[in-house]
């Protein structure tokens, strides 16, 4: 899940997609997961589906509300990579984790647009959101293992 992670961040950073592959060879893992280990596969689809609609949801009502296309036809909120990217964590690590590092990333792109607004530097209108849901996968497996959970 790591190595996905950081193949997207380092593809979100350079061109600002990320590659369908990358949530399907998610999703293909954590299919094999459950296969192997004896588990019920319908439970990581539902988690998918929920995230997908719920994040899919929030970037139209943000594009709705904020009434405003950035350039190049980007959207305000989520792109279309990065929700796929978190619905496919959803399947793999379950909805709750999935929050957790999706509102640990959100922290993150806030600190850093606090930092660079307060170093006078001009706002972004988008930032790759793959490196800070790295970071928030990173802070939550931290976490997970100091809490011995």
């Amino acid at each position: 899940m790591l190595l996905i992670y950081v193949a997207a961040t380092v593809t979100d950073i350079r061109s600002r997609t990320i590659p369908n592959v990358l949530p399907l060879l998610l999703i293909v893992a954590g299919t094999l997961h459950c296969l192997i280990n004896g588990y019920a596969i319908i439970q990581p689809v539902i988690n998918c589906i929920l995230t997908l609609s719920l994040f899919m949801a929030i970037s139209f009502v943000g594009d709705y509300i904020l009434k405003k296309k950035q350039k190049g036809g980007e959207h305000c909120c989520f792109g279309g990579g990065d929700i796929k990217l978190i619905s496919a964590t959803a399947f793999v690590a379950g909805i709750n984790a999935t929050l957790i590092i999706v509102l640990i990333s959100q922290l993150a792109v806030l600190a850093y647009t606090l930092f660079q607004k307060i170093r006078g530097k001009q706002t972004v209108s988008s930032v790759p959101l793959a490196p800070f849901l790295l970071f928030g996968l990173i802070a939550l497996f931290t976490l997970i293992y100091f809490k011995g959970g």
